[in-house]
Parts: C-alpha cells; sequence; structure tokens
C-alpha cells in the first residue's frame, strides 16, 4: 500500500512541474531547433494538440509494454477525431493549414468514402513537403518542372491534359511509368492539366541548404496565407491551362540539374539542410564529431524508440556518417541542391523530395500468399529476413559501416549485448544485465543471400565473413513470427506485405515513406533503433516473457486488420488523388483565388 502512494506522490509531483514548466516557457517556442524534426523545426504545420505526457513507468511494467500501451492510447485518439461529414473534413482543413481545401475537395472526399478510407484527415506530410513551393510563382514551377527533366536523369514525365494521363520516359516503356500513369487516370477527370516530374532512383534526389529552405518555408508560409482572402472570389474552378506547359515529350539535354556523387561519402552535402545548431552540423573542432541528441525520441535503458519521426531526423545523430550505408558510397546518387518539384518513393529527413506511394507498393510487387501464411500459433519462434548487401556500394573495406552488414554482424558473430532482468523483489524493477549474443542468437534467421553493389576485394571479405546462405522462397516468411524490414539503397519495398500478413513486423530503418502517418510504431510493427542496442532485447521479452508473447501476438493481428483497411490500392490512390489536388493548384495561375468552399445555407 505504501508504495501505491509513493507511486501516486511522484505522479502528482511531475505533472505539476510538466505544467509549470509549460506554463513558464511554452509548449514549443523555447525548444531548440535540434530537438524537433527537421521539417518541423522550420514551422511546418503540426497535428492536433498533443495529448499530456504519459504517466512514470511502474517498475515492475516492462519498457516495451509501457511504450505499447502509450502507443495504443495516441492511435486511439488519432481514430477517434476523423471527420465524419464533408463539413467537418472542410473545418478541420482550415483548421490545420488556415487555407480552404484545394478545387474539387469535394471530389476527393467522395473518393475516399465511398471507398472507406479510415483516416481522412491525417494529410500532414503533403503540405508540409508542398510549402516551400508556395514560395515559388506558378510559372517558377512549371519552369522548375521542365529544368528537372533536363538530360533526363532518371526521371519519368507524366503529363495530365483535358482529363487524359500520358507518361514519357527517354528510353522507352518502363512499367513504373504505366503504373502511375494508371493509377491518376482514375481520377484525372478531377485534376488540371500539369506536368510532373518522378523519380526512378531509389534514392532521393532534392537536398536544399538550411539558409535556402528556411527562406522559402517562411516565404511559402507567407504566400499561402493570402489565399482566399476576398471570400467573394474563391473559385472551385481550374484556371485555363498555361501556355507554357509541356507539349509532348519533353528531351533536353542542354541543363544537367543533377550532381552525380555515386560510390561516395555522402554526409557533408546530406546534412546541410538542417539547422545550423543541430549536432549534425557541428564543426568537430575538437577533432571529435559531436555526440547523438537521443533525448527526444529515446526510452531508456537500451534505448529503445518512443519517437519514430524524432528517430527518423538525421540532424540529431552526426554517428550516421559512419554507420549507414547512404552516407557511406551509396550505390547511387543523383542530387539537385536547388528546389525541384520531384515526387520520390522514400527520402532521409533533410532532403525535399515529395513523397508518393512506390509503384513497388501499387503494383503489389512482393506479396505473401494469404493461402500458404501459417497462423501466428503455428509459426516458429524466430526473426526472419533473406536479403543482400544492398545498403551501398562497398569498396575499400568500408562495408562494416554499412547498416545491413551491421546487423547481420550482430546477429552472426560473437560478442557481448544488454538486455533486461526483473529484480525479483520488484522494487527496482527491469535491470540492466550483460549477457553473451550466443544466449540470444538462436532467435535469429537473418542471412545474406548474395554479396553485390560491392569491389572484388570487398566481395571477397564479405563473402568469408558472412554465412551467405542460398536465395530461397519468398513465400518463406510465412513460417515464422518475426518478419525483419531493413532499409537497403533506400527503403525496402516489402513492409505493407510484411503488415498485411500473419506475422509481426520488425523494422530498422531511416527512409520514411508515404504511409507514415497511418501506420503507427509499437501499435502495428516493433521498431529497432538505428544502433543495435534494442534488438536482442526485443527478441528476448517477445518470445520469452508471457507478457512479451501476449503483447507480440494482439500486435501481429491488429496490423494485419489495420494494414487491409489503410494500405489498400485504394488507400494509396486516395494518397496520390489528394496530392495532386494540392499540387494542381500550386501550380495554377489563379491560385490565390483557388479553394473549395462549402455551400451557404441558403444556397
Amino acid at each position: 500500500m505504501a508504495r501505491i502512494h509513493r507511486y501516486f506522490l511522484v505522479l502528482a509531483i511531475f505533472f505539476t512541474f510538466v505544467l509549470l514548466v509549460g506554463l513558464f516557457f511554452g509548449w514549443n517556442d523555447q525548444v531548440p531547433s535540434y530537438l524537433r524534426d527537421n521539417h518541423f523545426s522550420l514551422g511546418l504545420s503540426r497535428p492536433a494538440p498533443a495529448a499530456p505526457p504519459p504517466p512514470p513507468r511502474l517498475p515492475e511494467v516492462h519498457p516495451i509494454e509501457y511504450l505499447v500501451s502509450n502507443a495504443r492510447d495516441s492511435f486511439s485518439q488519432v481514430t477517434a477525431r476523423q471527420s465524419q461529414t464533408l463539413e467537418e473534413a472542410v473545418h478541420e482543413y482550415q483548421r490545420r493549414y488556415g487555407i480552404s481545401p484545394p478545387p474539387n475537395f469535394d471530389k476527393w472526399y467522395e473518393f475516399a468514402v465511398s471507398n472507406n478510407v479510415r483516416l481522412i484527415d491525417e494529410y500532414d506530410t503533403i503540405n508540409d513537403l508542398l510549402l516551400p513551393m508556395w514560395a515559388f510563382s506558378p510559372f517558377a514551377i512549371r519552369q522548375k518542372v521542365k529544368k528537372a527533366f533536363g538530360g533526363n536523369d532518371f526521371v519519368l514525365q507524366v503529363s495530365i491534359r483535358e482529363g487524359n494521363v500520358a507518361g514519357y520516359y527517354n528510353k522507352g516503356t518502363n512499367w513504373r511509368l504505366k503504373i502511375i500513369r494508371n493509377t491518376i487516370q482514375i481520377f484525372a477527370e478531377w485534376l488540371p492539366d500539369m506536368d510532373m516530374v518522378f523519380n526512378m532512383h531509389d534514392e532521393p534526389r532534392v537536398i536544399i541548404p538550411h539558409d535556402d529552405l528556411a527562406r522559402l518555408v517562411k516565404r511559402g508560409r507567407e504566400v499561402r496565407k493570402t489565399v482566399g482572402k476576398d471570400e467573394s472570389s474563391v473559385s472551385n474552378v481550374w484556371s485555363s491551362p498555361a501556355k507554357d506547359l509541356i507539349q509532348g515529350f519533353y528531351n533536353t539535354s542542354i541543363i544537367r540539374p543533377f550532381n552525380e556523387y555515386p560510390h561516395q561519402f555522402t554526409w557533408a552535402i546530406s546534412r546541410s539542410s538542417c539547422p545550423p545548431d543541430s549536432p549534425a552540423r557541428s564543426l568537430d573542432l575538437d577533432g571529435h564529431p559531436a555526440d547523438d541528441d537521443t533525448t527526444p525520441y529515446i526510452y531508456p535503458p537500451l534505448n529503445f524508440v518512443q519517437n519514430h519521426t524524432l528517430m527518423t531526423d538525421i540532424c540529431q545523430m552526426p554517428s550516421l556518417e559512419n554507420t549507414y550505408g547512404f552516407f557511406n558510397k551509396p550505390n547511387a546518387w543523383s542530387v539537385s541542391h536547388d528546389f525541384l518539384p520531384i515526387f520520390s518513393p522514400s527520402k532521409i529527413s533533410s532532403f525535399s523530395d515529395i513523397l508518393y506511394p512506390a509503384p513497388w507498393y501499387l503494383q503489389e510487387m512482393v506479396s505473401i500468399d494469404d493461402a500458404k501464411d501459417l497462423p501466428w500459433e503455428e509459426k516458429a519462434d524466430l526473426l526472419y529476413w533473406r536479403g543482400t548487401t544492398t545498403s551501398g556500394f562497398s569498396e575499400q573495406g568500408v562495408w562494416p559501416r554499412q547498416n545491413r552488414q551491421r546487423f547481420m554482424t550482430q546477429a552472426e558473430k560473437p560478442g557481448r549485448e544488454h538486455i533486461l532482468k526483473l529484480d525479483p523483489d520488484r522494487e527496482l524493477g527491469w535491470q540492466l544485465e550483460e549477457t553473451d549474443r550466443s544466449t540470444l542468437q538462436h532467435l535469429y534467421n537473418t542471412h545474406f543471400t548474395f554479396i553485390g553493389q560491392t569491389s572484388k576485394e570487398d566481395h571477397d571479405a564479405q563473402k568469408k565473413f558472412f554465412d551467405v546462405r542460398k536465395d530461397e522462397d519468398f513465400q518463406n516468411v510465412t513460417l515464422y513470427k518475426y518478419l525483419l524490414d531493413l532499409d537497403g539503397n533506400a527503403f525496402s519495398g516489402r513492409f505493407h506485405a510484411f503488415l498485411g500478413s500473419h506475422g509481426l513486423a520488425v523494422k530498422m530503418a531511416l527512409f520514411r515513406e508515404w504511409h507514415n502517418e497511418v501506420i503507427m510504431p509499437w501499435v502495428h510493427y516493433i521498431p529497432l533503433n538505428l544502433y543495435g542496442s534494442d534488438h536482442f532485447e526485443v527478441m528476448r521479452y517477445l518470445t520469452q516473457e508471457s507478457k512479451g508473447q501476449e503483447l507480440a501476438a494482439e500486435i501481429a493481428r491488429e496490423s494485419r486488420a489495420w494494414a487491409h483497411n489503410v494500405l489498400r490500392q485504394v488507400d494509396m490512390q486516395a494518397y496520390i488523388f489528394r496530392l495532386l489536388l494540392e499540387y494542381g493548384r500550386l501550380s495554377d495561375d489563379n491560385r490565390a483565388n483557388l479553394g473549395f468552399t462549402l455551400p451557404s445555407p441558403d444556397s
């Protein structure tokens, strides 16, 4: 009883402290920019106000149980607050972004509702990524589209003319182009005439220096505020097509907007959009790199992921320079330092590409045969992964610094790790304990099947170092409970399939994708930090503790149900539909007067 009283006393003191700090300093204004997401630090849109901080964890509650509980509470709040009518959706849009929705928003809403799209309001990513474009005039945006086609450097041209979608690629046909064109055609009748550029590389393409990006965001916010100020002139009708739109296939090599850096170290460029006061921009004046600032997103003692968005903000993690393949000789790296409206399937936090669902997902290039997928209870209690060394290009012995190789080294080689052990008296709770990796490596069935993207010397070294196995049928994932998803050159492409299976996705990833607002860590999958300090305890807890086993089964079940509701073709179509309505308004010469408004009660 005394211990319970102490707990509530601590709880009361905690909330009082948080309230006083919040009132005195303000909730957001005094937070250093490097403690926030890179885009949020530039003042972009935010979701609904956050809930109060969760109560302190009781000692006997494992950190994973605590994180799952908090994530479920947050997820319940998100699903409960969704708009139920067109009127509510319009008002919520205005609340979040300060302007009216784009023309034909009612057509998008009708499409979303008729296809049972679950999260009507969660599209902040679209508005955040498009905000810098408001700084440019519609004419300037169209010129930048043309510039992006210069040299046709692994980009696809997609054009809409009078509701018809055409696609062009300088090397003829392309499966990605066909999928993108067919997807847009579904709702093209509601879109204006416009031109778009889609990235064909795995890696993102647009990295803007922080000073330029900050100015674009500031100017973009100012311009966006002027939209629809004269309510009497607001129109829900697109303008006549601009005369400077591209005619047919735009094929020119006069301008080459992208700089090529394949097989080189790219950290210095990748961090250039980070705030100057961030750890990633440290000058290393004493000869040592700055420490990572993990405080905003890590939960002790084993650095469990508490905030996945902040975890993927490279501005807080200078250690990535030497631990992630994207910064250690990426296989392909073709980037622009000027803003170009490039649509890409994934990106690093510091990049300004516009995210859209990858053709890989739209075509279901990776799928699991539901008839072969074993029930959870019949699956092996193991973490499963098969793949190749596509973390980047390896030469001159750089491969130990690449992310896939670092994970496999832990899974296969001797070493010491920390796990958690519950104090028998429960007074001290879960305590760190050091153990040999060999006591837990039997839970891992994770192996390379091919050594690629490498020099001959590094190929031979990796072939000797790793336990390389024969390639297996992808459907073998149906035999295992825990399905590992790792970044490769960019996103892996397996995530949707894993989420929709009877297994449980365990994800270590830095790349951001379109679905980050609809799939929640600890509710639909298990997130891993990028250091490798947590996954041994994750596997131990989920497979050997009764509460962990219970949570794993629940998350796998809830993930499958949710994925079949929010990762369907129509969900991705709804995202692209809304994205292109926003993009269409941006490139319309009359955008200051464009917007969807609700009919007056008297009309």
